[in-house]
């Protein structure tokens, strides 16, 4: 069946060839020049072809190469040369485009060698390819060769024309007679071949018909059409080819570009590590199959200690060099079941896929802290750059978010603990996130409703009784009409936006009651405020002050500004220096809040702009024993020899007054002189202080 339908696509394609030809025959003579070479040159034949004048189509004769006697007046050359001669590079370039060398069979080019055997009559047909160096057949009927050298090639010689090419006895040729093929077994005799050219015009080889018999007489009209035909047939199915390649090039390249973007999408640039993305994925899967896995997941969240300060002391290419360095570090600690990725600029998560017990989470944020808190080499120095870690596992219900807000409680309790350790969840640790919560919910409000006030508490002078000044003391007026402290709202003084903005509103508060306070008449002395160290940090706090005294016509020496030991030397403590300074010389008052909790001296006081000292209530509620007593006299006799104001918080009885006079404090505020009290009743606190009741130390009731 297969040789029928074969049998009947030769004949399908002869039907329009043998058409053609019986066209051709009604102007031509029925003798027709053909190709015949000999070694004295063109044959008789070949002479009158060449006197037929304009009788023959001008179509037909460019089907013919000129006669091959051009070869010879050239003298025969080695095939080599000719195969390599002008663009056998361009050539190896084209068939590059191609892909088809060394290839397996196709049936498209089988078929198309089948079918011109058969249409030309002899044994044998073949597909060739010239290369630099051999002949490289694609498809051939008849014939055992996958390839020949190159100076074997009959090939090599059709390329060199632009038609048809026809050896009629390759024994009586002298380039052909010693061929190997015509030498030693005769099955090379008769030669045709047509060019097979890119669709660059470069030729690439030839389809050719050969037999081991000689054929005087060549080729008739149609098998020469016939042949030509098929060689163009050749060439479309190259171009077919080149076009697939084409295309399946161009998926790959967008499959490599899917995956490249894939990539991109689910991995961080920098580590390689996968990115939240990606960790999210994986966390679904393990949750959503839980057949896979005999324990549900854990999550570790890890967040680089002081990456900053290695980006402004190093530059960003050593803060990049400990991120790459300890994502290398993950990938070397943890085992098949982890996952790591980069989360943040300066943080990690480890998502280990099961978890049988948080014991076992412990150990592996162990094994991590230890690896990760190495140092990390930088241009021959080390860098000592340290993680913190939170770690929980997961409940039945618990989706990501609430995992990864569980292992983020925890890691914020790594970070208050001092950084460079591990913590893990737990349910008192939940409970302390969500008062927390609570806290700077309830101050977000009291701050956006206008709650926020400030209350104030006298600063009155030991030795005379006379009110010398308050101090503005932050309170949340509820929603029901209370006074709440500010422990109420606590954590909102350690979040970096809150805390800002707290005390932006008790300055401009303050700044308002002072100014209602002066077109009363009253004199209320100077307001101490206290500040926070996320105040400085912005570096801009002292010009802000200074522009809200100078737009309300306020004198500077009328605002204090009160700095903790912790504030004042911890790590902003070069911002809080310069603001503290400019506000000095601009005769704001500056005061150092609770002295003698914190790791401050007097070295580090004399290096601030500071006016007064004020000794913590600890202290205070202590007088009356030797050691507390002591401590204050210290104080009190240090500070004044260096001009400092003194003053006592926290005096709570007349015997605290006693003995502080006693000890040389000067100043002094607290619950025996008043509670801190609205801006309503500065007017009284004014008229208690002009009536000379604290000189006799008589405390006002609670208001």
């Amino acid at each position: 069946m297969g040789q029928q339908r074969r049998r009947l696509t030769s004949l399908e394609l002869l039907r329009p060839c043998r058409r053609l030809a019986s066209a051709w025959a009604r102007d031509v003579p029925s003798t027709i020049a053909r190709r015949s070479v000999s070694s004295h040159g063109g044959s008789a034949s070949s002479q009158r072809h060449r006197h037929t004048g304009g009788r023959m189509s001008r179509g037909l004769t460019d089907m013919f190469e000129a006669p091959f006697s051009q070869f010879l007046a050239a003298g025969a050359k080695d095939t080599r040369g000719l195969a390599r001669a002008g663009d056998a590079a361009e050539r190896m370039r084209a068939l590059a485009e191609y892909a088809i060398l060394d290839t397996p069979t196709e049936p498209a080019f089988d078929a198309i060698v089948e079918l011109a055997a058969q249409i030309c009559g002899t044994k044998m047909s073949a597909i060739s390819l010239v290369c630099d160096d051999r002949q490289w057949i694609k498809a051939g009927h008849g014939l055992s060769l996958s390839e020949t050298p190159i100076e074997h090639s009959v090939c090599a010689h059709t390329i060199r024309g632009a038609g048809l090419f026809v050896v009629p006895d390759a024994s009586q040729h002298p380039l052909f007679r010693n061929h190997p093929l015509v030498r030693g077994g005769g099955l090379l005799r008769f030669y045709a071949g047509v060019p097979i050219l890119s669709r660059d015009g470069v030729p690439l080889g030839a389809l050719c018909v050969v037999d081991d018999a000689a054929r005087p007489q060549g080729l008739d009209v149609v098998q020469a059409h016939t042949l030509t035909v098929l060689g163009k047939q050749v060439e479309a199915q190259l171009e077919l080819r080149r076009a697939i390649l084409v295309q399946e090039a161009r998926i790959e390249r967008e499959r490599r570009l899917s995956r490249k973007l894939d990539h991109a999408a689910n991995h961080d640039g920098l580590t390689g590590l996968c990115n939240r993305s990606q960790l999210i994925r994986a966390f679904e899967q393990c949750v959503g199959a839980p057949l896979d896995y005999a324990h549900p997941p854990a999550l570790v969240l890890i967040d680089v200690d002081n990456l900053k300060r290695v980006n402004d002391g190093f530059g960003h290419a050593a803060g990049d060099l400990v991120l790459t360095e300890l994502a290398n570090r993950l990938r070397e600690t943890l085992g098949p079941d982890a996952l790591a990725a980069r989360i943040g600029g300066d943080e990690f998560a480890v998502m280990l896929r099961q978890c049988p017990s948080i014991v076992e989470a412990a150990e592996i944020a162990g094994t991590l802290l230890h690896a990760a808190n190495l140092p990390f080499l930088h241009e021959g120095r080390n860098l000592n750059c340290r993680i913190s870690l939170g770690y929980a596992a997961a409940q039945d219900a618990d989706d990501f978010a609430t995992l990864h807000r569980k292992a983020d409680q925890a890691l914020a309790s790594a970070k208050a603990a001092g950084r460079g350790c591990a913590r893990a969840f737990s349910s008192a640790l939940a409970r302390a996130y969500d008062s927390e919560r609570d806290m700077l919910e309830q101050a977000r409000a009291a701050l956006a409703e206008g709650r926020i006030l400030p209350f104030y508490q006298p600063k009155v002078d030991l030795e005379t009784g006379q009110l010398v000044g308050h101090e503005a003391l932050l309170r949340v007026v509820t929603r029901e009409g209370d006074i709440a402290l500010p422990g109420t709202i606590a954590a909102a003084f350690e979040d970096r936006e809150l805390a800002v903005a707290l005390t932006d509103r008790m300055i401009e508060s303050v700044l308002c009651d002072l100014s209602d306070a002066r077109a009363r008449g009253i004199d209320v002395g100077h307001v101490a405020i206290n500040t926070t160290s996320f105040d400085f940090a912005t570096g801009d706090f002292a010009d802000r002050l200074l522009a809200r005294l100078a737009l309300r016509g306020i004198a500077p020496s009328m605002i204090e500004v009160e700095v903790t030991e912790t504030v004042a030397l911890g790590s902003g403590r070069d911002h809080v220096r310069h603001a503290l300074v400019e506000l000095a010389e601009a005769g704001v008052r500056v005061s150092l809040d609770d002295f003698g909790t914190g790791y401050a001296s007097l070295t580090n006081v004399k290096q601030l702009p500071i006016s007064a000292l004020k000794i913590d209530r600890s202290f205070v509620s202590g007088l009356g024993s030797e050691t507390d007593d002591s401590i204050v006299a210290a104080m009190s006799m240090l500070g004044t020899r260096m001009g400092l104001q003194i003053v006592a918080e926290g005096i709570e009885t007349a015997e605290h007054v006693a003995i502080l006079r006693r000890l040389g404090v000067r100043y002094g505020q607290g619950f025996y002189f008043s509670r801190a009290v609205s801006s309503t009743h500065l007017t009284e606190l004014a008229a208690i202080s002009a009536s000379g009741r604290w000189a006799e130390h008589a405390p006002l009731s609670r208001q």
